[in-house]
């Protein structure tokens, strides 16, 4: 048998596999997607600075504030809040499509805003799954959904 005829096996370094619960470049995927995804809006607000706006920047910042503190602390729940805090507020960013009265500002009420909106909530839901995902494999943690729904009374 020649090498080339050998099944070929993707591998990951036993480092990794043993330091992070999940391989980081999903991590770092899923906050540059939650990050493009508020960049698209602020693209579409302001094409001649061609997205990159204080907003779209401090996002960045903290996406990659986030990731760093993910890496260095991967068990822990300080990063995995803050991601699920910037995947929150990028969020409820659709709510600000909508003319409500509660905004001091009003809406630009286009089919294309709204599109705009959408796809920057679509891309909030892999981070979402994400940090789901991350949640339920720390361990101990007394936050994990684990058993949350099941009856611990005696009927």
């Amino acid at each position: 048998m020649t090498r080339q005829d050998r099944p070929q096996t993707k591998t990951i370094p036993m480092a990794v596999r043993h330091t992070f619960p999940l391989h980081p470049l999903w991590v770092a995927g899923a906050l540059i997607l939650a990050w493009l995804g508020g960049w698209s809006h602020e693209f579409y607000r302001v094409p001649a600075q061609f997205g990159f706006t204080l907003v779209s920047l401090v996002d960045l910042l903290l996406a990659l504030l986030i990731f760093l503190a993910w890496w260095r602390f991967p068990r822990s729940f300080l990063p995995l809040s803050g991601m699920w805090v910037l995947a929150i507020l990028h969020g409820l960013g659709v709510l600000s499509v909508l003319p409500l009265p509660i905004w001091p500002f009003v809406p630009e009420q286009t089919v294309s805003h709204y599109i705009v909106h959408g796809v920057a909530f679509l891309a909030q839901l892999p981070l979402l799954l994400l940090v789901f995902k991350l949640m339920s494999r720390l361990r101990g943690a007394p936050h994990s959904l684990k058993g949350f729904f099941q009856d611990t009374q005696p009927q």
